[in-house]
């Protein structure tokens, strides 16, 4: 499922609970709206580590190019310098061959790192590793449990995802997006909270 998507469910259930509000029990009102929020701090940390996962092996690939370029470009050079420099053919030869080796070597090579990275990455380990890092505040500082306990929720679903499509295949995930999941947290729970606190003293 897409953020975009989920996003979209959970606006929708949103605006459902706002209905419920005004006929609906309190109890039944708050038990809703406690699990919209429970969706979107799943969501929200779902798209979080895909995206660190994304942008970790994104990073691992450009790097990986950049090299097998940079390898391609000074074998070109250095051909090029000893065609202009009045080298003898066989040595220009020679560089031009050299060159295409060694390119073509450390674009093997480094594929072979690529995807040994993507597999770490992809890895419970991995994602275990992922998670830490990315939460390692609210982990060790704020001792937060409402994280513990969401990862315990998205872990197995996080992992499937990762698995299934492929580091290469995962749209990224934009700021705002995730700032639209916050915005939810923030500002919408909050409001639906103080609406049904509100309808409930009026039937009192």
């Amino acid at each position: 499922m897409s953020l975009a998507h989920g996003l979209k469910d959970l606006y929708e259930t949103r605006d459902e609970i706002v209905h419920e509000v005004f006929k609906a029990p309190k109890r039944r009102v708050d038990n809703a709206i406690t699990r919209l929020e429970s969706s979107v701090h799943m969501l929200k940390m779902h798209s979080v580590l895909l995206e660190e996962s994304r942008s970790k092996y994104s990073s691992k690939v450009w790097r990986a190019r950049a090299e097998v370029v940079g390898i391609g470009g000074v074998g070109g050079l250095l051909s090029g310098a000893s065609v202009f420099s009045a080298m003898p053919f066989q040595v220009s030869l020679g560089f031009g061959v050299c060159s295409v080796v060694a390119t073509a070597g450390l674009h093997w090579f480094n594929n072979g790192l690529v995807d040994e990275c993507e597999q770490d990455i992809v890895s419970e380990e991995g994602l275990l590793r992922t998670f830490k890092n990315k939460y390692a505040r609210e982990l060790n500082v704020d001792c937060d449990e409402n994280i513990t306990s969401v990862w315990a929720s998205v872990r197995g679903q996080t992992h499937l995802s990762l698995r299934a499509n492929g580091l290469g295949n995962l749209e990224k995930v934009g700021s705002g997006e995730i700032g639209e999941l916050n915005e939810i947290l923030n500002v919408g729970i909050p409001e639906l909270r103080r609406l049904a606190s509100h309808e409930n003293g009026d039937q009192i």
